[in-house]
């Protein structure tokens, strides 16, 4: 299981790494930037994901950066993979003139993919009873169960 699981989380971070002979360094820049986490609003954080040129021309419209459309380092993703640092910084900085249901209705309108990100106390967790030999204890039931023969 730890084997899988490497593979899932690393595989990332192969990048450049990927190609024989290899084009550059291991370690996905975009990952690895110290701007690609939540954002703040003005009353929480959202999280999102840009990965289109139209998400991109899209994103910069609805915060303000049109100016930047035209930019080189950020017209397409090998653009924007070269000067991942400097887009991160864009794409990162506070997004505090407006609520987060207010950034919610307008990246979704923009078809980038934004949540909410929740205080602990507001998750919902579907929580289980499970028996064992010395007492009963709460737990998070599976959703996904690993099959022997395999995906269908």
């Amino acid at each position: 299981m730890l084997e899988r699981w490497k593979r899932v989380l690393l595989q990332e971070h192969l990048a450049q790494q990927s190609f024989e002979p290899p084009v550059g360094p291991a370690g996905d820049l975009r990952l690895l930037s110290p701007h690609n986490k939540p954002v703040k609003t003005s009353d929480g954080w959202i999280a999102f994901t840009i990965n289109t040129d139209q998400q991109v021309r899209a994103f910069l419209n609805a915060v303000g950066r049109a100016d930047l459309i035209g930019d080189p380092r950020f017209a397409t993703v090998g653009a924007r993979a070269k000067n991942v640092k400097e887009w991160f910084e864009i794409r990162g900085a506070p997004l505090t003139g407006k609520t987060t249901i207010e950034w919610l209705d307008i990246l979704q309108r923009a078809d980038i993919a934004v949540k909410p990100c929740l205080r602990l106390r507001r998750c919902r967790m579907t929580l289980t009873w499970r028996q064992s030999a010395c007492s009963s204890m709460r737990s998070i039931p599976r959703k996904a169960r690993q099959s022997q023969s395999g995906p269908r």
